[in-house]
């Protein structure tokens, strides 16, 4: 009975493995130009054939696109590129998905909360013209559906800068 437990563990794990790669593949290939707003992706039975996988991992795969607002799919029309995630995207790897960026940016809200606190009580005039500044910044990616990997950056460093801290 472990046995039987253990390899239909082993064998969701690897299924989970091969859905990962495929999401990435794709998620790669859109954020590389290959596919652009409005273009259909390869069919089912093509992308099965590119990845040498199941048609539900693949399905698995698109769903997660789908989900994260990359895609959008209509029966008999294909799965379709909705919008192009920002470039900087992969820089936050090990996050699998778009929704684990967004799951990451939700935690670092409440986290980071006591580094703005510090800032907030020594930043200058000029501290906080950039702070701002740099907020905009990465609320005008945000809007437009980005990740904005470069402008977190940016506003994080400028909140850093203000707190006079150097750790």
């Amino acid at each position: 009975m472990a046995e039987i437990e253990h390899k239909a563990a082993a064998g969701a794990q690897a299924r989970t493995g091969v859905v990962d790669r495929i999401y990435r593949e794709v998620l790669a290939s859109i954020i590389a130009g290959e596919f652009r707003e409005g273009d259909k992706l390869p069919t089912e039975l093509a992308l099965t054939e590119r990845f040498a996988a199941s048609r539900p991992a693949i399905r698995e795969a698109l769903a997660r696109l789908r989900a994260d607002g990359v895609t959008s799919t209509r029966q008999g029309s294909g799965t379709v590129v909705q919008r192009r995630p920002d470039p900087d995207m992969p820089r936050f790897t090990p996050l699998e998905n778009l929704s684990d960026v967004q799951r990451c940016f939700e935690f670092r809200v409440v986290v980071e909360s006591g580094a703005a606190e510090l800032a907030a009580r020594k930043a200058g005039p000029a501290d906080m013209a950039l702070i701002e500044q740099s907020l905009r910044n990465l609320d005008t990616v945000i809007a437009e559906h980005g990740v904005g990997a470069r402008e977190d950056y940016e506003f994080h460093l400028a909140l850093a800068r203000a707190s006079h801290n150097q750790f």
